[in-house]
């Protein structure tokens, strides 16, 4: 049964990073007691979903070894999964073999920041499992995604390169497919403003969006401020991709984002 669908009420989900460098330091969480005692606290402030991710997408950031990556990751996910009930964990990684192993034992949902095109085997893998996956857009390959723009209209370009993922994915017998029009990546600081403004334009493929803006640096660099002083601004922008049509907000600050959604289930009348 999937976790996702494009018609319901908004879902947060909860950033855990199993790393040392991931740009907003209060999400490093590198032990078993750290990760377990901020899922819980996410789940018990209204998180949908926990995201765990053993490699920092940053700009800047270092490539580790897949098998440092994997041992980062895999014993949290199954630590998470022996302590807590009925848990839905999304492994954020774009390799297979990480992928594989997070699903093995227990992750349901797949956050791909590359879209499959980093690893070839990744989406063969994921249609091993009967499981969601994300599909991230950016251009590129891993050094260089922060830095390459598209010079096409961005919510052009958007949908034609979910229009060629979906067709791909399908092909494969991957369906449960969750959109992410990759805030951050490959875009300019307008070209992140303006997806949020146009969000909607990507529910004519009827399925549905995860938005990944939570603390970014278009947000704080735009205002001359720091992550750690981006909390309300991304609150604001929060509730302006609800009304767009985001599904899924993935976020640091599971409590505020809870917030925004019941302000917004109120004026939708939910």
């Amino acid at each position: 049964m999937s976790c996702i669908n494009s018609n319901y009420i908004p879902k947060i989900m909860g950033i855990i990073n199993c790393t040392p460098d991931s740009f907003y330091a209060p999400s490093r969480k590198t032990t078993l007691e750290q990760v377990l005692l901020t899922a819980n606290l996410f789940i018990d402030a209204g998180a949908n979903i926990i995201d765990i991710g053993g490699l920092s997408a940053r700009p800047g950031s270092t490539l580790i070894s897949e098998a440092e990556e994997i041992d980062r990751v895999i014993p949290i996910i199954q630590y998470l999964i022996k302590n807590i009930e009925n848990i839905v964990i999304s492994i954020d990684s774009f390799r297979s073999n990480v992928v594989e192993e997070a699903l093995k034992s227990g992750a349901k949902i797949v956050n791909d920041i590359s879209g499959g095109k980093f690893d070839p085997n990744l989406l063969n893998t994921v249609s091993k499992f009967d499981c969601e996956y994300i599909c991230m857009h950016l251009i590129g390959n891993f050094e260089n995604m922060h830095q390459n723009v598209t010079e096409k209209p961005i919510m052009q370009e958007l949908l034609s390169y979910f229009q060629v993922q979906i067709q791909k994915l399908n092909a494969l017998g991957i369906f449960k497919i969750i959109l992410d029009p990759g805030i951050g990546f490959s875009k300019s600081i307008p070209q992140n403003f303006e997806i949020i403004k146009n969000l909607s334009t990507l529910k004519t493929l009827k399925l549905p969006i995860l938005i990944g803006i939570s603390r970014k640096s278009f947000i704080y660099k735009s205002l001359n401020i720091s992550p750690e002083d981006s909390l309300h601004s991304t609150s604001i922008l929060h509730f302006l991709a609800l009304q767009n049509g985001a599904n899924i907000l993935r976020v640091h600050d599971v409590k505020q984002a809870s917030e925004t959604i019941q302000l917004y289930k109120l004026l939708k009348n939910y």
